[in-house]
C-alpha cells in the first residue's frame, strides 16, 4: 500500500469490486434511480477511460451499465473518494467529467459520485451553480449559460453505520472509513472486530480484514500488537497471527517503494 495516500488507496482496491461499487451505488443514489439499472451489465470501465497519468494519485473510478428499458442506452457512473472538504472538488469532477465525454462516441448519462469520511460534516454545494454564489437575481439570468450538474453524496458523518441495511463486509467498511481517525482509541478498534467477527471465518472475509488493517497501520497510530491483543481477545489466537503478518506486508512494500 502507498501509505503516502492510505485512504484513496484503500477505498480504491476494496470498491474497484463490482459487488462492493454496486453496494456503494445503492446506498447513496435514490431508489427510483437505480431501479432503473440493469445490474448484469455492470461493468468497471477504470481501464477505459481513466487518465493513465492520474492512476497513481487519483481514486477516481468510473463504471457503466445499462438501463432495463431494453434499449442500448448507458448510463456511467463515476466515484470520487474524498478523506475531508476538498474545495477542488468540482474542478476535478469537471476534469473527469470532460476526459470522460473526450472518449465517448455519443454523449451519455454520467453520474458522479463522492464518497466522504472526513471529521467534520461535508459543506461543499452539491450543485455546481449553487457554488458560484451569485445573487439570485444575476444567477437566473446567467442560469442558460452555466454548464450544471449535480452529484450524488454519500457523507459518512451523517450516517449509523451499525444500524444500515447493508452486507456485513460493508458495515466493517464503511465503521473503518468513518472512523479512520479514533482507532487510537481502543473501544473503535474493538467494536471493528466484533462487527467484523465473522468475517474473520471466511477465507474471502479474511480478505477485507487484511486491507482493513493495512488501512489502519498506514493512516492511522494503531500499533500492529495492540490489534492482536484486541483479535486474540475477542476471536481466537489463531486469528491474531493476522494482525502482525498484515503489519509485515506494510513494511515490505515500504521498503520496497523506498519509504
Amino acid at each position: 500500500m502507498n501509505t503516502n495516500n492510505p485512504h484513496d488507496i484503500t477505498f480504491k482496491e476494496i470498491f474497484s469490486d463490482p459487488k462492493r461499487a454496486r453496494e456503494l451505488i445503492e446506498l447513496s443514489l435514490p431508489e427510483n434511480v437505480t431501479k432503473i439499472f440493469d445490474w448484469e451489465t455492470f461493468t468497471n470501465e477504470e481501464d477505459t477511460f481513466i487518465d493513465e497519468n492520474l492512476k497513481e494519485y487519483f481514486s477516481d473510478m468510473l463504471f457503466s451499465l445499462k438501463i432495463k428499458s431494453g434499449n442500448e442506452i448507458k448510463i456511467y457512473i463515476l466515484f470520487e473518494h474524498k478523506s475531508y472538504n476538498d474545495k477542488k472538488t468540482w474542478i476535478q469532477l469537471f476534469s473527469y467529467l470532460a476526459k470522460i465525454y473526450a472518449r465517448l462516441e455519443s454523449p451519455a448519462p454520467v453520474i458522479p459520485l463522492v464518497f466522504y469520511h472526513g471529521e467534520k460534516e461535508w459543506t461543499l454545494a452539491k450543485k455546481f451553480s449553487d457554488s458560484l454564489n451569485l445573487p439570485k437575481d444575476i444567477k437566473e439570468i446567467l442560469n442558460p449559460y452555466i454548464p450544471d450538474f449535480e452529484y450524488a453524496l454519500l457523507d459518512l458523518t451523517k450516517e449509523d453505520v451499525e444500524n444500515l441495511i447493508i452486507s456485513l463486509t460493508m458495515r466493517a467498511v464503511l465503521y473503518t472509513f468513518k472512523n479512520i481517525k479514533r482507532f487510537d482509541d481502543i473501544k473503535y478498534l474493538e467494536r471493528l472486530i466484533i462487527l467484523s467477527k465473522d468475517l474473520f471465518e471466511q477465507e474471502s472475509g479474511l480478505k477485507i480484514i487484511e486491507k482493513l488493517l493495512l488501512y489502519l497501520y498506514a493512516a492511522s497510530e494503531i500499533k500492529p500488537d495492540r490489534v492482536k491483543k484486541s483479535i486474540v481477545k475477542l476471536i481466537s489466537e489463531e486469528k491474531g497471527d493476522i494482525a502482525m503478518t498484515t503489519a509485515q506486508r506494510l513494511i515490505q512494500e515500504g521498503l520496497q517503494q523506498g519509504l
